[in-house]
């Protein structure tokens, strides 16, 4: 069993694609929750902490219905659109999703390439003059989102 549990706890930490199983909400503050499609402003006007199972759909939509004096606001999406340029590859996913990551946002969704050589120069060893290559620039227009 408790193999069981180390492995759960393990896989939670190496894969951050799994979802948080509850929430605690402090007086005075308010939490973002976006879990199962689902994403609220969840409030707490209230004195103590409070605790937000959203170990599965059910609970989390059950919480929706009835927040017993929470205060609770859909989330907003919004957008921005980037356009930027890389070296990484054709459609590396990677940069851009680093790219979103980098401006505050969550996800990002590519929708356009284009590319253009670049020649760069630097001197070589001693005195040997410049050594010259060409480099492939893949431009992007990326749109980053997030839930506010």
């Amino acid at each position: 069993m408790r193999l069981l549990a180390l492995s759960v706890c393990l896989t939670a930490l190496v894969n951050p694609a799994v979802a948080a199983t509850a929430y605690t909400v402090p007086s005075g503050n308010t939490v973002t929750i976006n879990e199962f499609g689902l994403c609220y402003r969840v409030g707490n006007p209230g004195a103590g902490t409070r605790w937000i199972s959203t170990a599965s759909s059910g609970e989390w939509q059950s919480f929706i219905n009835a927040p017993n004096g929470l205060t609770m606001t859909a989330c907003t999406l919004q957008t921005k659109t980037y356009t930027f340029s890389y070296t990484g590859g054709y459609n590396d996913s990677n940069a851009t999703n680093a790219y979103c990551v980098g401006k505050g946002y969550q996800a990002m969704q590519t929708y356009s390439h284009t590319s253009h050589v670049q020649q760069q120069c630097h001197n070589g060893p001693g005195d040997t003059g410049p050594i010259c290559e060409n480099v492939t620039y893949y431009d992007t227009n990326v749109v980053c989102y997030r839930y506010v």
